[in-house]
C-alpha cells in the first residue's frame, strides 16, 4: 500500500479509531501492519512473517546463558538465513542471466530456463533489522526479546516497514511494548510532517521526476544544457521523494505515540562528502558503519586499512541497491571520495568536515552538492552505457545550430527546477537554524496559510505523474 493513496487514506484512519477504542492493543496494530504489507501482495506475508520468526528464536537461543558456546555458531547460522533470503530474492535474476551468458559464450545451448523471481517490497530494510537485532543480542547491547508478537510489530510496523528508517531493536521496541498515549504535540507534529512529506512527494518529487525520466530515458536526444537540468532534477528527485517518505512514517508514528528516526538532516546543505553520510539515510549509513565498517575494523590499522573498510562498506552498500555495475561505480565513487576526504585530513590536520560560514562554505557546499549529483548519474541511469552517455552530454558543448535555438527550450525546465529547488532548500534552512519543529514554530497566521496552500497544490497535483517511491525498488 502506496501512501499517497486512497486506499492508505482509508486505512490510516480505520486502523487509528481501532486502536484507540482497543485501548492501544498490540494486536491491532500488528494486523494492520500486516495487511498494509500484504496489500501488495498477500504471499509475501508468509515471507516476513517467517524469516522474522526465524530471527526471533534464533535471538532467543543466542541469548540463552545456559548455552555459552552456541552463540556464535546460532549468530552465523541466522545471518546466513537472512542473507540468503536477500540474495536469493535481490540477485536470483542477475545470477542466472549471468549463468546463461557464459554458458552461451562457452559454446553451450540455450534450453535452460531459470523461472524468473520478483522481488519483494521492503525486504531489505526489514532483513536489515533482522540482523541487526541477532547481531546484538550476541554483543549483549540487547536483551532477547520476550515475545514473539512484540518482536514481529517492531520488524512489521506499518510506517517504516517498506522503505524505512531502519529502526534498531533498541530504539523502536521499547516504545512498542509501552504503548504510549500520543499528545496534542503529537499530533500537531504529525500532522505538520503529513503535510509536508505528502507536499514533497505529490508535488516537488513526482513533478521532478517528468524531466529526470525523460533525460535518463533517452539521453543522446538531450542537448548539454538539458542533460545537466537532467542530472539535477534526479538528485532534486529522490531528495524530496525519499525524505518525504521518512516525513510521511515519523508523522504516522506519532499518530500512534512512535517516535521514528529523523533519516535526513539537510544532507544538500553538507559541506564534505563525510557530512553528507552523516546526514544522508542516516539509519543505513550507521547500520552499514555498526555492522559492516566497525567489524571490518573501523579506523584502527592504520590509513591504509582505514581506506580499505570505507571502500568496502560503500561498494557493498551499492550493491546492496542492487546486483549492477552502475551501483558498484556508484558505491566505490563514494568511498574514493571519502577516502579522498581522509588522506587530507591526514596529511594535513584539518578536518574536511568542520563547520564552514560565509562565502567560503557556500563554496564547499557547491562543490559537494556537485559532487553528489555526478555519482547520482550512476545510481539512477537504466545501465552504465547510459550513464556515460549522460555524462558525455553533461560536458558537451553545443555548437551546431539546431543545438543552439533547442537551448530556448531549457527555459521552462530552468524555472521550474529554479521554483522547486527553491522550496526545498528553504524548508532546509528553516529547519536547520528551528528544528525539526519549524512548522509549528511558525506565527500561527503563516502556519496555517502555509498549511491551505500545501494542501491546496497537494490536491490538484494528486494524479498527475504519480511514481512510487524511489526506494520501494530497493
Amino acid at each position: 500500500m502506496q501512501f499517497d493513496s486512497l486506499a492508505f487514506a482509508v486505512f490510516l484512519p480505520v486502523l487509528w479509531v481501532a486502536y484507540r477504542l482497543t485501548n492501544r492493543n498490540r494486536w491491532v496494530l500488528l494486523a494492520g501492519s500486516l495487511l498494509f504489507y500484504g496489500w501488495w501482495d498477500w504471499r509475501y506475508l508468509s515471507l516476513i512473517v517467517g524469516s522474522s520468526t526465524a530471527a526471533y528464536f534464533f535471538g532467543t537461543a543466542i541469548g540463552n546463558p545456559a548455552t555459552p558456546s552456541r552463540r556464535t555458531p546460532l549468530l552465523l547460522l541466522s545471518v546466513s538465513l537472512q542473507m540468503g533470503l536477500l540474495i536469493y530474492f535481490k540477485y536470483w535474476n542477475l545470477l542466472t542471466e549471468t549463468f546463461l551468458h557464459l554458458r552461451q559464450a562457452l559454446g553451450g545451448g540455450n534450453d535452460i530456463q531459470f523461472a524468473r523471481v520478483l522481488l519483494p517490497v521492503g525486504i531489505s530494510f526489514f532483513t536489515f533489522q533482522n540482523l541487526s537485532y541477532t547481531v546484538d543480542v550476541w554483543r549483549g547491547s540487547v536483551r532477547r526479546s520476550d515475545s514473539l508478537i512484540d518482536y514481529l510489530l517492531y520488524i512489521s510496523f506499518f510506517p517504516q516497514l517498506v522503505a524505512g528508517p531502519i529502526e534498531r531493536y533498541s530504539d523502536l521496541h521499547p516504545q512498542l511494548v509501552q504503548r504510549p498515549l500520543a499528545t496534542w504535540k503529537d499530533y500537531d507534529q504529525g500532522f505538520a510532517l503529513l503535510i509536508v512529506g505528502f507536499f514533497k512527494k505529490i508535488v516537488i518529487a513526482d513533478t521532478a521526476s517528468d524531466f529526470a525520466d525523460r533525460v535518463f530515458n533517452n539521453p543522446s536526444s538531450f542537448s548539454g544544457p538539458s542533460a545537466i537540468f537532467g542530472v539535477y532534477f534526479f538528485a532534486l528527485q529522490i531528495y524530496a521523494d525519499f525524505s518525504a517518505y521518512t516525513d510521511i512514517a515519523r508523522g504516522c508514528g506519532l499518530l500512534f505515540g512512535i517516535r521514528l528516526i529523523d533519516n535526513f538532516q539537510q544532507p544538500y546543505l553538507s559541506t564534505s562528502i563525510t557530512e553528507f553520510w552523516r546526514r544522508w539515510h542516516i539509519s543505513l549509513s550507521g547500520w552499514l558503519r555498526d555492522y559492516l565498517y566497525f567489524p571490518l575494523g573501523g579506523n584502527r590499522g592504520g590509513l591504509a586499512r582505514t581506506i580499505r573498510n570505507l571502500c568496502i562498506t560503500m561498494v557493498l552498500g551499492g550493491i546492496w541497491h542492487g546486483a549492477s555495475w552502475n551501483f558498484l561505480i556508484w558505491g566505490f565513487a563514494n568511498g574514493f571520495m571519502l577516502s579522498a576526504e581522509k588522506l587530507y585530513h591526514y596529511f594535513t590536520g584539518h578536518r574536511v568536515e568542520r563547520a564552514a560560514i560565509g562565502l567560503g562554505g557556500w563554496v564547499r557546499r557547491f562543490v559537494t552538492l556537485n559532487l553528489i549529483c555526478l555519482t547520482w548519474v550512476f545510481f539512477r541511469a537504466a545501465d552504465l552505457p547510459k550513464a556515460l552517455v549522460i555524462l558525455g552530454q553533461c560536458v558537451r558543448i553545443p555548437l551546431e545550430k539546431g543545438e543552439l535555438l533547442s537551448l530556448g527550450k531549457t527555459l521552462e525546465p530552468a524555472a521550474i527546477l529554479c521554483l522547486l529547488g527553491g522550496l526545498m532548500m528553504g524548508h532546509d534552512l528553516l529547519k536547520e537554524r528551528r528544528g525539526d519543529g519549524w512548522f509549528l514554530s511558525l506565527p500561527t497566521g503563516a502556519r496555517i496559510l502555509a498549511a491551505g496552500l500545501m494542501i491546496a497544490f497537494i490536491a490538484l497535483n494528486v494524479g498527475n505523474n504519480q511514481n512510487a517511491f524511489i526506494y520501494f525498488q530497493f
